[in-house]
């Protein structure tokens, strides 16, 4: 290893040195466990007890050999997950992916699981969202009861694992719904048939089984839309990507739950209107003209931590949550 690479990985965050093994990775889930020793509702993962050598599963560390270039040695971190796979009798919002753009080793991509009784519900699907319900539950049961499926665009950081649950639930005799735009349909013919397609125009409302869905036009890309969930005289609205809009604030009037992203940080107004995407600050506001009672951000840019996001929030202030990947919140009933 030359003299340059040798001081990258001694003094990157990601990889240090051991006498002279390197282990090529730091725990994945490093950010997760410490966001879960501050609040519980950040959730680690569920152990799985049919643990396989030949596989690599989130936690591993790898050891290399400088001098005879190869890999010995994995270790799997077993105490970075649950002894007991996650279960919740409560009604939920999970957060299973909160990046923009690309899925790195922090976060994921978008996607947004919700259980009311038994029912499951998605709002999005970005790449690797099978996987981390996977991570989450240790099995992929919940998946049994996928009510419908809402994508708010036909971006690929908000769709892409579509094919992977389409994939997973073709054996069922009840097919999935899904709402969304001709884009999107497109898209899913191209996996299976056994789905039954709803479009998501703006300005429309659809009754499913108990929810109702109202759809707004966004200002993002030309197939975007905000959804309104409404159930049992609850309100959860969800903007997707967006600049910030009186058309979501008029949407989410005194809304239960509003779920806004934020991909930029309070001093990038430059970049969040050319992107058409939100800066924190710009969510808040939408939050605060719309009287709803909770606000979850969440979308964020893959170049920050989550820390530049919470130390910008007061915590005196119950009513906003950073929601990143494996956040959860219960719902009341």
């Amino acid at each position: 290893m030359n003299e340059l690479a040798y001081k990258f990985f001694n003094n990157s965050d990601d990889c240090y040195l051991i006498g002279d093994y390197l282990p090529l990775f730091m725990n994945f889930y490093n950010d997760q466990i410490n966001l879960n020793q501050i609040n519980q509702n950040y959730l680690l993962p569920s152990y799985r007890n049919n643990y396989n050598e030949e596989f690599i599963y989130p936690g591993d560390e790898f050891v290399y050999n400088l001098d005879k270039g190869f890999v010995f040695k994995k270790i799997y971190f077993k105490e970075n997950y649950k002894d007991v796979q996650n279960h919740f009798e409560k009604d939920y919002l999970l957060f299973l992916g909160t990046g923009g753009s690309l899925p790195t080793k922090n976060k994921t991509v978008s996607s947004i699981l919700m259980k009311k009784d038994e029912d499951c519900m998605l709002f999005d699907v970005g790449e690797d969202t099978i996987n981390q319900i996977l991570r989450l539950y240790g099995n992929l049961d919940i998946l049994d009861n996928l009510k419908f499926v809402f994508l708010s665009h036909s971006h690929a950081d908000h769709m892409l694992g579509l094919c992977s649950i389409l994939r997973h639930v073709s054996h069922r005799n009840q097919s999935i719904t899904i709402f969304g735009s001709e884009k999107i349909r497109q898209y899913c013919d191209l996996f299976s048939r056994n789905y039954k397609f709803i479009y998501a125009n703006p300005s429309t409302s659809k009754t499913f089984e108990n929810y109702t869905l109202e759809f707004s036009k966004c200002q993002h890309y030309d197939d975007s839309v905000y959804l309104k969930l409404a159930y049992n005289g609850k309100i959860i609205t969800y903007s997707g990507d967006t600049r910030p809009s009186f058309e979501f604030v008029n949407l989410s009037h005194n809304a239960n739950y509003m779920i806004h992203e934020c991909t930029y940080l309070y001093d990038e107004n430059e970049e969040a209107f050319n992107y058409n995407h939100s800066t924190i600050l710009e969510a808040i506001d939408d939050f605060k003209q719309s009287k709803a009672k909770i606000l979850f951000l969440t979308h964020f840019s893959q170049r920050y931590k989550i820390d530049d996001y919470l130390k910008l929030i007061d915590e005196k202030n119950e009513n906003i949550s950073i929601a990143s990947d494996m956040f959860i919140y219960f719902l009341t009933k």
